[in-house]
C-alpha cells in the first residue's frame, strides 16, 4: 500500500524510517519499544494507517482485544483496501467471540487478496475456524479444503487444518470423510496428541469403539490429568456396555475438575441409561448450576420431568437460559429442543412446536444432507436385491450349529423398537445387545461403499462366499455380547435398509419390523436431537416426510420380495393388547412364553436410546395419536404422506 505522505519530503522520509524501525522492533519481539515508536509516528501523523494497524496488533498480543478492534478499525478507515488490517481485525474479533464479524473481516481480506500471486492458506483456515464457531460447518469445510489445496500448491502441508476439517465433517454427519481427514492429519504429524484425540473422538462414529478406547487409553498414558479425555473415554465405554469402567472415568474427570459441567451431564446420561433417574437428575442439575445455558442438561431434566408427569419445574430456568444474548447456535438449538419438551409437558403445544421448529431449523443449517444421494440408495436397493439375487447370494451352507441366533428389530426411529427389545430382553433366554452397528461394519468391510452408505454396486458382484464372510464377521462381533445367551437382539432401527442382505446372510433369521402411526413417528423424530449419525433427514418437515415415504416404499418392496420373512408388529396394537401381542412377539422370535415379558419395565439393564425413561414405566397409550396436538404444525408432513 502507499504510505501517507507529507508536504515535506524530509518529513516523509523521517516517518518512513520511524515506521520501518518500529516494524523491525516489533518483528524482533520488542513490543514495548515498538509501541513507543508507533505512538511517536501517530503524534506526527495521527491518521497513519500502518502505525494504527500495528499498534492494534500489539494490543491484541497483550490481550487487549477491545483496544485492538478500535485501533485496527481506525486503520481501515484510513486505508479501506488494507488487507492485512482486515485479517488482524478478524483475529481480534475472534478473541472477543465475535465470530460473525471475524468471518466478514476475513471474507473482505480474501476479496482484497484473491488476485495475489501467493494466496495465504492461513486466511482460508482462519475463515474456516470462524464459520465452525458459527456452526456453519459446510462453509467451514469448504474453506479448510481450499486452505489445504493452496498449501499443497505451495508445497506446504497443514496437518492442523486437516484436523479441523475432520471435525467439520463429523459435525456435518459425514464420519467416513472425518476419518479420512484425521487419518491424513495423523500421517502428516504422527504422535500429535490433539490429532490423536480427534481420531479417538471420530472412531466411535464409524463403529470402531474398541479402537477408540485403545486410542484414549494411549493418550491417558501420556496425560492422565485431562478431564476431557476421561469423559470422552467414559462415553465410549458406556456405549459398549462397560458401565463400571465408564463411571470410574466420569468420577476421575470430576475429581480432576469439580467444575467440569460436561462430565456431570454425561454421568447423568449414564445414570438414566441404567435406570437410576434420581442420580441422573442430580448430576444434570449440577451441570446446570455450573453452566446455566447447558442445553443438553436442560433437555435431560425436561425428559425426566415428563416421564415422571411432574410440573416442569425447570421451565423458568430454561427460559432464563434461552434469553441470554449471543448464545452459540448449537447451544441455542439444544435449549430450544429442551423448551419444546418442557412446554409440551405443560401441554402448551403451540409454544412447544415453535421451539421445536426453531431447534430443527438451527440444526438443519449446521449439517450436510444430500437428499438425492439418499434417494439413490433407496432406488438402488430395489433394483439390485431381487428374489433371484437373494437366492444366489445366500450362503451355500446354513449355520445350523451356530450358538448365536440374532433377532433383528428394525423400523423407523421412534417406532417402538426400544419397547420391543425391552420386552424380549425380559425373557430369560434373551440378551439385548441394543443399537449395535456390527451389521453395517461387516457390510462395509466386505463391500465397497463409495459415499459411505450405498454398497449396491459391489453387491451385484458379490458371491455366496462374500455374503458368508459378512455373516461370520457379524456373528463374531455379536458373540462378544452373548453373556451365555443364545438369542441376541440387534435393535438398530436403520437396519431396515439391509433386510435384503439379512435374508441372504441369515435365511432363518428373525426380523421384527416395528410400525407406528406415520404422523406419530415423524412427530417424535422431529421433537428430538439425534446424537448418533445417520439422521440428517430429520430436521426439516418436508425432507422428513419424503424420507418416511421412501422407507414405506422400501418396506413394501421387502415384503413383496421376501414374503413372510419379516414379522410385522404394530405399536398401537401392542399398547392396546399388551399380553396378546407380546405372546405373538415371543412366538415369532422362536421362544416359549415367559410371564416376565409382561413386566418389562422391571427388567434391569442399560438402555442407550431416547426411550430410556419410557421403558422404565408400565405399558401406556398416551403417545397414541399424539400428533393431533400438533396437527397445524405438521401440515407439510400430512400433505406429503396423506395420512390423517
Amino acid at each position: 500500500m502507499t504510505l501517507p505522505t507529507d508536504d515535506s519530503q524530509t518529513a516523509a522520509a523521517s516517518l518512513e524510517a520511524a515506521i520501518n524501525d518500529a516494524l523491525n522492533q516489533h518483528s524482533r519481539g520488542n513490543l514495548v519499544q515498538a509501541e513507543k515508536q508507533y505512538r511517536a509516528v501517530l503524534v506526527k501523523a495521527p491518521k497513519h494507517a500502518v502505525a494504527l494497524h500495528y499498534l492494534g496488533v500489539i494490543a491484541l498480543q497483550t490481550n487487549n482485544a477491545d483496544q485492538a478492534i478500535e485501533l485496527i478499525s481506525q486503520s481501515i478507515v484510513q486505508a479501506p483496501d488494507y488487507a492485512d488490517a482486515y485479517s488482524n481485525l478478524a483475529n481480534a474479533y475472534q478473541a472477543k467471540g465475535r465470530f460473525k464479524d471475524a468471518a466478514e473481516s476475513l471474507e473482505k481480506t480474501l476479496e482484497l487478496t484473491d488476485a495475489a500471486t501467493s494466496p495465504n492458506p492461513e486466511i482460508r483456515a482462519n475463515l474456516g475456524n470462524a464459520y465452525a464457531q458459527l456452526s456453519n460447518f459446510q462453509s467451514a469445510a469448504v474453506n479448510y479444503q481450499r486452505a489445504i489445496a493452496i498449501g499443497r500448491e505451495q508445497s506446504r502441508e497443514l496437518p492442523e487444518v486437516h484436523r479441523n476439517l475432520a471435525n467439520a465433517w463429523l459435525q456435518l454427519g459425514r464420519p467416513g470423510k472425518a476419518l479420512n481427514s484425521i487419518t491424513e492429519a495423523n500421517r502428516l504429524l504422527p504422535g500429535n496428541i490433539a490429532i490423536q484425540l480427534t481420531m479417538a473422538n471420530i472412531l466411535p462414529e464409524t463403529g470402531r469403539q474398541e479402537e477408540a478406547i485403545a486410542c484414549y487409553q494411549e493418550i491417558l498414558k501420556r496425560n492422565n490429568n485431562s478431564p476431557q479425555v476421561h469423559t470422552n473415554l467414559a462415553n465410549v465405554l458406556r456405549h459398549t456396555g462397560d458401565l463400571s469402567q465408564a463411571f470410574s472415568h466420569y468420577n476421575q474427570a470430576i475429581e480432576l475438575d469439580p467444575a467440569f459441567d460436561e462430565a456431570y451431564y454425561n454421568r447423568a446420561v449414564a445414570h438414566m441409561d441404567n435406570g437410576d433417574l434420581t442420580a441422573s437428575r442430580e448430576d444434570a442439575s449440577r451441570a446446570i448450576e455450573l453452566n446455566p445455558v447447558y442445553g443438553k442438561a436442560h433437555g435431560l431434566i425436561a425428559s425426566l420431568e415428563n416421564a415422571a408427569s411432574e410440573s416442569n419445574l425447570g421451565l423458568n430456568a430454561l427460559q432464563e437460559a434461552f434469553a441470554q444474548r449471543d448464545l452459540p447456535p448449537e447451544q441455542k438449538m439444544h435449549l430450544a429442543f429442551a423448551l419444546g419438551k418442557s412446554l409440551e409437558g405443560a401441554k402448551q403445544y403451540d409454544k412447544a412446536f415453535a421451539y421445536y421448529r426453531l431447534a430443527n431449523t438451527l440444526r438443519r443449517k449446521a449439517i450436510y444432507y444430500d437428499e438425492e444421494e439418499e434417494l439413490t440408495f433407496f432406488t438402488n436397493l430395489k433394483q439390485t436385491i431381487t428374489p433371484a439375487s437373494v437366492q444366489s447370494g445366500s450362503p451355500i451352507q446354513k449355520r445350523e450349529n451356530n450358538k448365536i441366533r440374532p433377532v433383528f428389530i428394525l423400523g423407523m426411529p421412534r417406532s417402538g423398537t426400544t419397547l420391543v427389545e425391552q420386552i424380549l430382553a425380559s425373557h430369560p433366554e434373551v440378551h439385548a445387545a441394543g443399537e449395535v452397528s456390527y451389521l453395517s461394519q461387516s457390510i462395509s468391510g466386505e463391500l465397497k461403499t463409495p459415499n459411505g452408505i450405498d454398497y449396491t454396486a459391489d453387491l451385484e458382484h458379490a458371491t455366496a462366499a462374500s455374503i458368508s464372510r459378512i455373516a461370520d464377521n457379524y456373528l463374531t462381533q455379536l458373540g462378544k455380547n452373548t453373556h451365555e445367551s443364545r438369542v441376541i437382539t440387534d435393535k438398530l432401527p436403520m437396519n431396515f435398509f439391509h433386510v435384503g442382505l439379512i435374508k441372504m446372510a441369515f435365511p432363518d433369521a428373525t426380523v421384527i419390523h416395528c410400525q407406528r402411526n406415520p404422523l406419530d413417528t415423524c412427530l417424535s423424530i422431529y421433537k428430538n436431537f439425534f446424537a448418533a449419525q445417520g439422521h440428517n433427514y430429520s430436521y426439516d418437515l418436508a425432507e422428513l416426510a419424503r424420507y418416511y415415504a421412501r422407507y414405506q416404499d422400501l418396506m413394501r418392496y421387502w415384503q413383496k420380495t421376501m414374503p413372510g420373512f419379516m414379522y410385522e408388529l404394530s405399536y398401537e396394537a401392542l399398547v392396546k393388547n399388551q399380553e396378546e401381542e407380546s405372546k405373538k412377539l415371543i412366538e415369532a422370535s422362536g421362544l416359549d412364553w415367559h410371564a416376565d415379558c409382561l413386566d418389562f419395565h422391571e427388567t434391569k439393564r442399560q438402555v442407550l436410546t431416547l426411550s430410556a425413561t419410557q421403558v422404565r414405566q408400565p405399558m401406556y397409550n398416551k403417545s397414541v395419536e399424539f400428533w393431533r396436538n400438533y396437527e397445524t404444525g405438521l401440515t407439510p408432513i400430512i400433505e406429503i404422506l396423506g395420512k390423517r
